[in-house]
């Protein structure tokens, strides 16, 4: 088994595993959602205001060209793409934005 081979076998896992389904742009999809600080600083667009802020992987197979302002929808919560932050093995890491207020 090749390090590719190997990659791609950890990366189905990690969907197996801890994958829900999400819809991206409108598509049912499977992705990894790690959820981080509830109220940062800044939103998607700006430095004001606050935002919850989520990191999510999704599979190259399954949304092929992700770009900002993607809207995700998890358990009924809309997310914004905010930055591609990593392309491995098949596999984007995507920085997001929810929950925005103004202040």
């Amino acid at each position: 088994m090749s390090l590719s081979d190997l990659q791609e076998f950890d990366s189905e896992l990690m969907f197996t595993d801890f994958g829900v389904s999400v819809t991206y742009n409108g598509k049912s999809i499977t992705a990894v959602v790690e959820y981080g600080d509830n109220r940062a600083a800044g939103n998607t667009v700006s430095s004001d205001g606050q935002a919850a802020r989520a990191t999510l992987w999704i599979k190259a197979s399954d949304v092929s060209e992700p770009v900002p302002l993607d809207k995700v929808v998890v358990d009924g919560e809309t997310w914004w793409v905010v930055r591609i932050a990593e392309r491995h093995s098949g596999v984007f890491c995507l920085e997001a934005t929810g929950n925005e207020a103004a202040l």
